[in-house]
């Protein structure tokens, strides 16, 4: 809740106080309430305590919004901290695409005479509770320990929308535009990609999941799987990985084939 004020004389002061009545998730509003009132600050010195056929003059801003009015007042037999509201009303504002959402306001009053005087109060800005949402996009790290068959995927979050993360997923596949909708998997941010196919290129992407849907996809990374290569052995041919010595340590190979006058990998 908010409120600013401002001394309209020596003895009345404008104020403006707001409140956030609601949200609504859905439509990404919230719903705000403001009041204008005109306040008795001292208890002595009774002047121009009632406005007859008259009024205060008023005006307020809030949320985007704006106001204005006269209205009648009668402060005769009241004391100090005694107040007439002069307007109120309800606002709806519109939070960003990231839930967030700032609102500004503000009043001014003018009495008549006695004892006459205006003024019009600092401007007040508020924050509003955010709106969660789906969690952001997750960034993708690296794919590695990559063999014929398999690879490693790792990626890091970015937000979690306001609304907690209840999961995360990757997908992989062939396809660079996923159309054949790949693999879901869940994920804790580290996962060993299976039962892949030699020599292929993979591209995987991340999200995040909550109570408010999931988040979308992260741009996708690729790599591409080793050629295989098979050995017999005791009447199979399980398959094997290729070493060949580099720099004086053995690093994993690619296996290729001739094939119709050209070489390509080995599956």
């Amino acid at each position: 809740m908010g409120a600013q004020g401002a001394m309209v004389n020596s003895q009345y002061a404008i104020e403006i106080h707001t409140m956030i009545a609601g949200q609504n998730y859905g439509a990404n509003q919230s719903t705000g309430y403001f009041e204008a009132r005109l306040v008795k600050t001292t208890g002595t010195n009774y002047t121009g305590y009632y406005s007859g056929t008259g009024g205060a003059s008023w005006e307020a801003w809030a949320g985007g919004g704006y106001w204005a009015g006269t209205t009648r007042y009668d402060f005769r037999g009241q004391g100090a901290g005694f107040y007439v509201v002069l307007g109120s009303d309800y606002f709806v504002m519109n939070h960003d695409a990231n839930g967030n959402l700032n609102y500004s306001y503000s009043a001014r009053a003018s009495m008549p005479n006695p004892p006459g005087g205006s003024a019009t109060t600092p401007t007040g800005t508020d924050a509003v509770a955010r709106i969660p949402k789906a969690p952001d996009a997750p960034t993708m790290v690296a794919l590695d320990q990559i063999t014929a068959t398999s690879m490693r995927a790792r990626f890091a979050g970015n937000g979690d929308g306001g609304g907690g993360i209840s999961g995360w997923q990757l997908q992989y596949s062939s396809h660079p535009a996923f159309a054949d909708g790949g693999v879901v998997i869940g994920s804790s941010g580290t996962s060993i990609l299976n039962a892949l196919t030699p020599a292929t290129d993979y591209f995987v992407r991340a999200r995040g999941l909550n109570a408010y849907g999931a988040g979308p996809w992260s741009a996708p990374i690729s790599a591409r799987t080793l050629s295989g290569a098979r050995l017999g052995r005791g009447g199979s041919f399980p398959g094997v990985e290729v070493y060949v010595g580099k720099g004086g340590s053995f690093v994993l190979a690619e296996v290729l084939v001739g094939k119709s006058g050209s070489f390509v990998h080995a599956e």
